[in-house]
């Protein structure tokens, strides 16, 4: 056979195997997808990511399995996110701090970047974080809360959730902008977290107004004294904003998103986005995020890449504000 025969089996068989490529993903998916959720069960995060895990699945006509990997602040599911095989049978339900690890003070668990990741859509806004105490502690109001701090320096401490993520970040602009100190303790979850404050062995910490705090502010065991959000809320409006009372702490959203491996098909990118567009004008859907006290909102994949990127520098730029020191 000579070099020119050679040539056009050559390109023959490529043009073969694209084809094929190209209505393997069409078909796609053809079976059960993998959603990587790196945070304990029960927890916030593991809340919605387990509801948009369900929707996709009935929108997609196939299974989408949670699988949750915990630990090392997301860096251990967000490294199996990364290093999985790129064709779409792999998702991750991630928050900012998982997304864009670059911008964290202990960063050196995480074996990617928000680079070396693809963001595929934004399909929740998450709700204020909230400053909570226990309802048996003295103070009635964030002013009387600041002032006993002011008076005891280092006495009191307040719980988050890594350093350099969203909610130190913005509790750390909000204790720089009161004027006041306090020892911080990280804990691995908010389940873990809200154990502690009402074990007593925290004296507050910002929590996301949602499914894991209300309960316990009804019930009267723990007591919101502000919210620190980038608007005032309507949800919450016997609720004082941080801005309001003299305590701004930034114009920084957080975000829930579905990210895939760097290189899967575009194709396949395509399709999880407008699912995800469409899981997002589900009126189904706006209901049970309601009830969990999140807000519905979608980004497609070139418009949340740039949020992703906007939200991981601003942290950064806030915590420095927030005197935080990175290295």
């Amino acid at each position: 056979m000579d070099k020119k025969m050679i040539s056009i089996l050559i390109a023959v068989l490529a043009g073969f195997f694209i084809i094929e490529d190209v209505l393997a993903q069409s078909k796609y998916p053809e079976r059960p997808i993998e959603q990587i959720i790196p945070v304990p069960a029960g927890s916030v995060t593991d809340i919605q990511s387990r509801l948009i895990g369900e929707f996709l699945s009935k929108y997609l006509g196939q299974p989408v399995v949670p699988m949750n990997r915990p630990g090392a602040a997301g860096a251990i599911g967000g490294n199996a996110m990364a290093k999985s095989k790129p064709d779409g049978y792999t998702i991750a339900t991630l928050v900012p701090s998982q997304a864009t690890p670059e911008y964290l003070i202990s960063r050196e668990n995480f074996q990617y970047t928000s680079k070396t990741i693809q963001p595929v859509a934004q399909y929740l806004a998450y709700h204020p974080g909230t400053l909570v105490t226990r309802y048996s502690d003295p103070w009635k109001s964030a002013k009387e809360f600041v002032e006993y701090a002011k008076m005891n320096p280092n006495k009191l401490k307040w719980g988050h959730i890594g350093r350099g993520a969203y909610f130190h970040v913005i509790g750390s602009k909000f204790i720089r902008e009161a004027g006041i100190k306090m020892l911080d303790v990280v804990f691995h979850s908010d389940g873990h977290m809200m154990a502690a404050i009402l074990g007593n062995h925290i004296d507050s910490a910002f929590i996301i107004w949602g499914p894991g705090l209300v309960p316990h502010i009804e019930g009267k065991k723990l007591k919101g004294l502000l919210y620190t959000s980038p608007r005032r809320s309507d949800q919450i409006p016997d609720l004082p904003w941080a801005d309001e009372l003299g305590y701004p702490t930034g114009k920084v959203e957080s975000y829930c998103g579905v990210f895939v491996p760097k290189g899967t098909p575009k194709e396949i990118i395509t399709k999880l986005s407008e699912t995800v567009k469409r899981i997002t004008e589900d009126n189904e859907f706006k209901a049970r995020a309601a009830k969990l006290y999140f807000r519905e909102q979608y980004r497609d994949t070139n418009d949340f890449a740039d949020e992703v990127e906007f939200i991981g520098k601003s942290l950064f730029e806030l915590g420095k504000e927030a005197g935080l020191e990175y290295r």
